[in-house]
C-alpha cells in the first residue's frame, strides 16, 4: 500500500476534522499518515525540521502569517508538495497560481469538491514521482519525468532537456515519444515531444514553455495540439 503522508493546516478545529473525515474514505487504497497545524509557523517549523509531505491542505486566512506567506516560505524548503489552499473566498484563488498551489478548495468543504481535488493531488504525486532511465554515453542517468521540459530529435539521437541542463541519447524519437505520452507529453511538430505542464503560451507556430524557450508548433498539429493541451488544463 502506498503511503501518502498529509499536512492539514487550519486554525479552526471543526475544518480540520471536515479533512480528516473526507481522508478516512481513502484509507482502504493509501497507507494514510496525517498531521495537524493550527498556525502557517508551526507548519514551516515542521518542514524546516525535515518533514516531509506528499500534500498539504492549507487555510488562507489562519491566524499569523497568512497562508499565502506561509506557501512562499514552504517553496523556499520544498517545490515539489501538493499544496491545496481551502478558503471561503474564489478570489484569494488567483494568488495561489503564484506560490505553484495545485488547486483550492472553497469553503463549505463537500465531499465532491474534496474528491475531485485531492484526487488531482493523488495524480500529481504519482506522476513527480514516475521516473525513466536513458542511457547518456556508457552511464545510465535515472530522470524524474516532471522534470523533463520536452525531448527533440535530431538524426538518430534524442535529447532530454530539464531546467538545468540535457541529455543526449541514441534511441528512436518515436520510441522515446511513446515512454513519455501517458504522462502528458505531446508532439507540437514531428521532432519534438513537449511536457503540458510546462506550457506558457501556444502561439500560431510555436509553443512558449514556462522558461520562455520557444518549439516549433506544426500547422497540421496546431488543432490537435491545442485541444490535447486544453483538455490537460480543464481536467
Amino acid at each position: 500500500m502506498i503511503k501518502v503522508r498529509i499536512a492539514v493546516c487550519d486554525d479552526q478545529v471543526e475544518f480540520q476534522n471536515v479533512i480528516l473525515s473526507n481522508l478516512e474514505r481513502y484509507k482502504d487504497k493509501y497507507d494514510i499518515d496525517v498531521s495537524t497545524y493550527s498556525s502557517g509557523e508551526e507548519l514551516i517549523e515542521a518542514i524546516m525540521n525535515n518533514c516531509f509531505f506528499h500534500t498539504i491542505f492549507l487555510d488562507i486566512q489562519i491566524k499569523g502569517i497568512n497562508g499565502i506567506k506561509t506557501a512562499e516560505e514552504i517553496r523556499k524548503y520544498d517545490s515539489r508538495v501538493n499544496i491545496i489552499f481551502v478558503t471561503s473566498y474564489a478570489d484569494y484563488a488567483v494568488e495561489g497560481y503564484e506560490v505553484s498551489a495545485l488547486h483550492y478548495i472553497l469553503k463549505p468543504i463537500t465531499s465532491e469538491k474534496f474528491d475531485a481535488v485531492f484526487s488531482k493531488a493523488l495524480s500529481n504525486w504519482e506522476y513527480m514521482n514516475n521516473k525513466i532511465s536513458i542511457k547518456v554515453g556508457i552511464k545510465i542517468v535515472l530522470l524524474d519525468v516532471s522534470s523533463i521540459l520536452y525531448i527533440e530529435s535530431q538524426g538518430r539521437e534524442v535529447y532530454f532537456y530539464t531546467k538545468e541542463t540535457s541529455y543526449r541519447t541514441y534511441s528512436s524519437f518515436s520510441k522515446e515519444h511513446k515512454r513519455l505520452e501517458k504522462f502528458d507529453f505531446v508532439q507540437p511538430h514531428r521532432c519534438y515531444s513537449v511536457n503540458l505542464a510546462y506550457i506558457k503560451a501556444i502561439e500560431k507556430d510555436r509553443v512558449i514553455l514556462s522558461d520562455d524557450r520557444s518549439i516549433p508548433l506544426s500547422r497540421d498539429k496546431y488543432r490537435y495540439f491545442y485541444s490535447k493541451y486544453a483538455n490537460y488544463i480543464l481536467r
